[in-house]
């Protein structure tokens, strides 16, 4: 429960934060594209929940009816290790050579991981791997309606619609269709670096950097230690995601500093946040402006 209602506050509040950023950009700058594009993510959002929640129960039935190994999320790790034990499985039973303690071993060994794999005992596992692409799919929505809603406005601002061409809902799902095969694949995963970079962190699944990195590397290399320091990634990027919020500490997030200050004309150093135009790395400063504005209003 504490997993779903962080990655869903985290999810909602992308578009709301942006909404709120470009609203307070808008008398300075008279940028309106980014305020009504912001807008319209924050109503896909909105309107996606429904079928959000159906693939959420088509998912958890897909899940729930297979063996867990073939559940991919952030909360379950499989690896050869499975294929290495049943290659120790078939020395057990067929090679005569295991003596009656390795046998009794295997066997009190494979009871616990049959326990494991029970889609009863394994139930948090399946619901937050369905959580997880339902979430997928809201942000990747929500960046399609974005995307059509500037469009069509850079098109009007063009000439290619004319002024008086209502951009209504019918115009934008139109738009939306387009950009379909931009966001997804064919399998539903998402393909757009912006929206992948969301879904890490609201998912609080970002790769550690640093000296993060070098203490889970530690961690990971030496097994017996590993109980000290247990989802370490996850706290890291609490605390990062945290500090976006949080006026005066959000300058100690190194992501936070290369928006800030990175310039239309040179987005080397936010590629890896899935800024590659200037309209991208708008949204972006839009969404750390209203990030400041809401954690302000909370301190206070």
């Amino acid at each position: 429960m504490r997993a779903i209602m962080g990655t869903s506050t985290a999810t909602f509040l992308r578009p709301i934060s942006q909404t709120v950023g470009a609203a307070i950009r808008f008398p300075f700058t008279g940028d309106a594209a980014t305020l009504r594009s912001s807008m319209a993510s924050v109503n896909a959002m909105r309107e996606s929940i429904p079928e959000a929640f159906e693939l959420f129960k088509s998912r958890l039935n897909s899940y729930w009816a297979g063996d867990v190994a073939t559940v991919k999320s952030r909360f379950s790790e499989y690896t050869r290790g499975d294929e290495q034990w049943a290659v120790f499985g078939d020395w057990v039973e067929n090679s005569g050579k295991a003596t009656l303690g390795d046998r009794a071993a295997y066997y009190m060994a494979n009871m616990a991981r049959g326990l494991n794999d029970n889609k009863f005992l394994t139930y948090s596992t399946k619901i937050m791997a369905a959580t997880d692409d339902s979430f997928r799919y809201i942000l990747g929505r929500a960046k399609m309606r974005e995307k059509a809603m500037r469009s069509a406005l850079d098109a009007q601002g063009k000439g290619i619609l004319t002024a008086y061409t209502d951009i209504n809902p019918q115009l934008i799902r139109a738009y939306e269709n387009d950009f379909y095969s931009q966001i997804f694949d064919g399998n539903g995963d998402i393909l757009d670096e912006a929206t992948k970079f969301a879904r890490k962190e609201v998912t609080l699944t970002q790769e550690l950097t640093g000296f993060a990195k070098g203490l889970n590397d530690v961690f990971t290399a030496n097994p017996w230690a590993k109980p000290f320091f247990l989802f370490a990634r996850t706290g890291v990027n609490g605390i990062s995601l945290t500090a976006k919020h949080t006026p005066g500490f959000n300058f100690l997030v190194k992501e936070f500093n290369e928006i800030a200050f990175a310039r239309p004309d040179n987005l080397t150093d936010v590629a890896k946040y899935g800024i590659t135009t200037p309209e991208e790395l708008i949204n972006a400063k839009a969404l750390q402006i209203g990030r400041l504005g809401i954690g302000s209003a909370l301190v206070s």
